[in-house]
């Protein structure tokens, strides 16, 4: 699962988030969550993942204007349930 902080605004109020993957595919980039007008949601559960690659994660954030700048990298390999 990710998770993101609110994001701030000083003049004008944060409209949603954008959550970009690339899918297992560095230097690829991928929108799988778009929340466009839905400000309450800051979490995400990636489903499907393959057990031992690596995912790469970056954050959005939207208001009146537009995106933010595409915030940091973040990474995570998915692995499998002990038997």
């Amino acid at each position: 699962m990710l998770t993101w902080v609110e994001g701030t605004s000083e003049d004008i109020p944060v409209t949603g988030y954008k959550l970009y993957s690339d899918l297992g595919f560095p230097g690829n980039s991928y929108l799988i969550y778009d929340g466009s007008g839905i400000t309450q949601v800051l979490e995400y559960f990636d489903t499907g993942l393959e057990p031992g690659v690596k995912y790469t994660y970056t954050l959005e954030v939207l208001n009146f204007n537009g995106a933010s700048v595409k915030s940091p990298e973040t990474s995570r390999s998915a692995c499998e349930v002990p038997q």
